[in-house]
């Protein structure tokens, strides 16, 4: 079976290194047996002639079918084909001339076995020419662009075709064009390939080039390929931010959003690279947070930065705090919004030295607080949307010269000291004091979140949702059906009974409706006795193990929370002992995506059922359409 599925033209890369050795092998023979004058290596000469001639003549032929796949250049392949097919000739003629069969090869041995040497030095050499371009012997590679200021770049030439150069055109230039796609510059990456244009400003999603980057790397369609430097995965953020941004080739970096979530990557393209002499967090620091109740996410496989969430957490105790500053300079964004941290707890902030982003809004915070700012040296975003701040806040403000936005919406900062603030600004700083289509949406509502203590009950469950908006109505159904405002109102709290698919969105007169958002909740009416792990989870995510699977608690859209068993080059096997016979209706799998952290989704899942391991039957059997997306919280 294994060999109706292999292309044997495909053979040459693996074949074609044999002969090279070989005849080296040979030529060093000779040259040994000639400086000692005796024949002692003859039979090795001989077998290593006849190896040659054999696998130079395989390589030969599997090279030539190889070439009818394209992608390189004509004049150069032209060379290398017929160089190869003289490298198989000198190594006939040479064998026939140490065999002594015929004078007249025997008269050209020596002549063959230096002329078989030096062809075949150049025919490698063509060989690596076409795998690697020409200029790839004696080229340097091109260095990544520094600038003074990065903000201030075009992001393109700067930083994208800096990747591209570094990661993707080894396979796709002059010399050397991959699905006759070159990537050397603007011209030819918007040209694309055979398959036409690999880039969609209107579409991230649709462009070739984010699908290839994007899929498992087991896929043979992945970009780069298996073997080949891969994207780190800074690369990747940085990439998508491009794409996602309508992929821009004369915008310089300030003109997309969210600059200070992509500023670990974009740090090492200017002159000093921030933090680059900080170590990377280990897992136990950041587990000791997670158990917290403290949300971390990690802002690059190999990136020291952190981003901390807080958001929503009451009560906040100095403790947690204590725990945050723990890992002080590697923190640069800080969400706390709608928690419960206040004033007292302020003092604690100036240990965040690299922080970026800060979010307090909707929190009980005053100018206390602002005070406490001017430690941050390279504070550029900070939220204080609902605060008690007032217009003596702005004095500390203006002291920040990192500081580029501000969200003052609903403080008691007034509007004639703020438009006086901005205009004595050194540096400008963009103010935020209603509602801003870009970050809060287009006079629509944002869609409702569910707050139940878990999706998983056994008797019953009450769901709640959660808004920072009064005056709302929201309508609900149960059996997954699309709700609109015939349907049920949403009552205070609502008790579930039994599994239920719910649907919910809300209403605001003055306000079009909101999104419908969905959540399954699954009455588990049958307890799981023991759960036996026939293979061990990856130390990273191991969870607490077998218990995982019938805690009823589900993991969060953050890998790191604890709650997730993950498992690298290894099937996950698991048995479910249920203690007595029962019968089961339906079984639930829950399974999370994140490509960017290499976090992929099951392709698939296989159930067996028995009254005992020695005897389990096939189920079912179930594959899986790829869901790889970030990030993708399915079941």
């Amino acid at each position: 079976m294994i060999w109706l599925a292999l292309n044997p033209v495909r053979l040459h890369p693996l074949v074609v290194h044999l002969p090279i050795g070989i005849i080296l092998f040979v030529a060093v023979m000779e040259v040994l047996q000639r400086w000692g004058k005796h024949r002692q290596y003859d039979s090795a000469i001989r077998l290593g002639l006849w190896v040659g001639v054999l696998s130079s003549g395989i390589a030969a032929l599997s090279g030539w079918g190889l070439a009818s796949e394209g992608g390189y250049e004509n004049s150069l392949l032209d060379q290398h084909r017929w160089f190869g097919i003289g490298v198989f000739g000198l190594s006939l003629v040479a064998l026939l001339a140490h065999s002594k069969l015929l004078t007249f090869f025997h008269r050209l041995y020596a002549i063959s076995i230096a002329l078989l040497f030096l062809v075949m030095i150049w025919t490698g050499h063509l060989g690596g020419s076409l795998t690697h371009g020409k200029d790839y012997l004696f080229s340097k590679p091109k260095p990544k662009q520094i600038v003074e200021d990065i903000n201030d770049a075009q992001i393109y030439p700067v930083v994208i075709q800096s990747i591209l150069n570094d990661k993707c055109v080894h396979c796709h230039k002059e010399t050397k064009t991959k699905g006759g796609l070159l990537m050397v510059d603007q011209a030819s990456l918007l040209k694309g390939g055979d398959s036409g244009s690999i880039i969609n400003p209107d579409s991230a999603e649709l462009s070739m080039l984010w699908k290839r980057i994007h899929l498992p790397m087991g896929d043979e369609e992945h970009m780069p390929p298996a073997g080949k430097i891969q994207l780190t995965r800074g690369d990747m953020a940085l990439l998508t931010w491009w794409m996602e941004n309508g992929s821009c080739m004369d915008c310089k970096v300030s003109d997309l959003p969210d600059q200070a979530a992509m500023a670990p990557w974009l740090a090492s393209y200017s002159g000093e690279e921030f933090g680059k002499d900080l170590p990377i967090p280990s897992d136990k620091k950041i587990n000791r947070l997670t158990q917290r109740g403290i949300g971390v996410m990690r802002l690059g496989e190999d990136s020291p930065w952190l981003a901390v969430d807080l958001s929503r957490k009451e009560p906040l105790s100095k403790s947690d705090m204590k725990a945050v500053t723990a890992l002080g300079p590697h923190v640069i964004e800080f969400h706390a919004g709608f928690s419960g941290f206040r004033d007292e707890l302020a003092n604690q902030l100036g240990s965040l030295k690299n922080l970026k982003v800060l979010s307090l809004q909707g929190t009980s915070v005053s100018d206390v607080t602002v005070n406490q700012f001017q430690k941050l040296e390279r504070l550029e975003k900070v939220n204080l949307y609902g605060t008690q701040v007032t217009n003596k806040s702005l004095i500390a403000l203006s002291g920040i010269s990192s500081l580029r936005q501000l969200f003052a919406w609903s403080t008691a900062i007034t509007p004639a000291e703020l438009e006086a603030w901005q205009d004595n600004l050194d540096h400008p700083i963009t103010v935020q004091t209603g509602i801003n289509n870009e970050f809060f949406g287009k006079s629509t509502l944002n869609p409702p979140v569910f707050d139940a203590r878990s999706i998983f009950f056994q008797d019953s469950l009450l769901v709640e949702l959660k808004s920072t908006m009064e005056g709302l109505t929201a309508y609900y159904t149960l059996d997954g059906s699309e709700p609109d405002t015939t349907s049920l109102i949403f009552p205070d709290s609502l008790v579930l009974y039994e599994s239920a698919e719910l649907k919910v969105f809300q209403t605001k007169p003055g306000w079009n409706p909101s999104e419908v958002v969905r959540e399954e909740y699954v009455k588990a009416e049958v307890p799981i006795a023991q759960v036996d792990l026939h293979i061990k989870p990856s130390i990273k995510y191991s969870a607490s193990g077998g218990r995982t699977l019938r805690d009823l608690e589900k993991g969060s859209t953050a890998f790191q929370d604890g709650n997730w068993l993950g498992y690298e080059g290894s099937h996950m096997k698991v048995s479910l002992d249920l203690g007595v016979e029962r019968t089961v209706s339906s079984l639930s799998v829950s399974a999370l995506s994140a490509p960017g952290n290499w976090i992929f989704f099951p392709k698939g899942i296989t159930i067996k059922q028995g009254l005992s391991r020695e005897a389990l039957a096939s189920l079912k059997e179930e594959m899986w359409a790829s869901v790889d997306q970030e990030i993708t919280n399915s079941e």
